[in-house]
């Protein structure tokens, strides 16, 4: 009924999980690991990634 007093909760847009205040604010998101943010940041072509792929997100 009153969608718009509800909170909106952040996600990962890496790998989709609820964040809480141990996530890693960066890039206007918020990330769970840095390997979501280095994932990201690849995704998105964004600077200040060495260009090497390291081991998958945390939570797939």
């Amino acid at each position: 009924m009153f969608k718009f007093l509800q909170k909106k909760e952040q996600k990962d847009p890496i790998c989709g999980m609820i964040a809480d205040k141990n996530f890693i604010s960066k890039h206007g998101e918020k990330f769970c690991s840095e390997d979501c943010v280095k994932k990201y940041e690849e995704q998105n072509q964004i600077a200040g990634t060495d260009g090497k792929k390291k081991g998958g997100c945390c939570c797939r």
